[in-house]
């Protein structure tokens, strides 16, 4: 396997910080009621809205994955994800905060297509399973978000649970710019070959996983 682990480890620790950030909005929902007064029907409409916003977006993320820079897309949408979380404890108002719920869901609709898809590329057959089980597995972890912003809220408040929660996102968006994207579909058959690069050749097996070409 020519990229090693740290390319899926890197994806994992993606998935684990969207979860974390996604559940965070149930930990602290009712300080939230407690400041804006909603009830529970426009509580329960947050991650139902979320939800009809990934959906939406699912297929045009997937074109976009089929035709930019993966790793670019992912470092772009976990940005997103630690702005919105900065942008949810900002928020002056109810409505506000709503509209970055929807902004974060939207990038998370954008980032799983382009993760799946590097995680393809990454692992041929034989640890591929291994690869995408670890991933799905950290989605699922993620819903310790709801514990653990709730610790947080409790000390520091609903605002300070979310500025907290944010410096996963960037500290993830770091690691995530120095993913090398790989030639699309090589590992489909298996077989390592070389690959084309500025003109020369050069083999998958010599290559950083953390070095982009130029």
């Amino acid at each position: 396997m020519p990229y090693g682990w740290a390319p899926a480890v890197v994806l994992v620790l993606v998935s684990l910080v969207d979860r974390m950030e996604y559940s965070l909005v149930s930990a602290v929902l009712p300080q939230l009621q407690a400041e804006w007064g909603f009830g529970d029907a426009v509580a329960g409409s947050i991650p139902t809205a979320a939800a009809i916003t990934t959906g939406l977006l699912v297929v045009p993320a997937a074109y976009l994955a089929d035709r930019y820079d993966r790793g670019r897309i992912i470092t772009v949408v976990v940005l997103v994800w630690a702005l919105a979380t900065v942008g949810s404890a900002l928020a002056p108002t109810f409505a506000v905060f709503y509209l970055v719920r929807m902004g974060l869901a939207a990038a998370e609709a954008i980032d799983n297509p382009a993760s799946a898809s590097l995680l393809a590329d990454f692992h041929p057959s034989a640890s591929r399973p291994t690869a995408f089980g670890w991933w799905r597995t950290a989605a699922y972890l993620g819903g310790a978000g709801i514990v653990l912003g709730g610790v947080l809220a409790e000390w520091l408040g609903w605002r300070g649970a979310f500025l907290v929660m944010a410096l996963p996102g960037l500290a993830t968006a770091v690691l995530v710019s120095r993913l090398h994207e790989p030639e699309r579909g090589w590992t489909h058959g298996d077989t390592w070959r070389p690959h084309r690069r500025s003109g020369g050749w050069w083999w998958a097996e010599s290559e950083s996983w953390a070095e982009r070409p130029p």
